[in-house]
């Protein structure tokens, strides 16, 4: 998520839209695309929400190198690898998934 964010901020300044660091985790999980049409409406921009929404994935992904296992997980999945059902779920896109 904090490269997320890093993600988020080079974009909305780029385009000069106003989206805080609370705001953005309060919407955790909300698609880019969702959450740029209604900061455009609230600030009323004419942008295009789906093209910057790829903005802010490509950016994103530029970032995608920085990002470490969550060693929590990674021990709790090798722990229970083969003993129980296990399942990764995410709302992330494929290429970044």
């Amino acid at each position: 998520m904090p490269l997320h964010w890093r993600a988020w901020q080079s974009v909305t300044q780029r385009h000069g839209i106003i989206f805080s660091e609370e705001r953005f985790y309060s919407l955790g999980g909300v698609p880019s695309r969702d959450i740029l049409k209604v900061l455009c409406q609230e600030q009323g921009l004419t942008l295009d929400p789906i093209r910057v929404a790829k903005e802010k994935e490509a950016a994103y992904l530029e970032l995608l190198a920085h990002v470490d296992p969550i060693e929590v997980v990674v021990s709790i999945a090798r722990e229970y690898y083969g003993k129980i059902p296990l399942a990764v779920a995410s709302s992330g896109s494929h290429a970044v998934i």
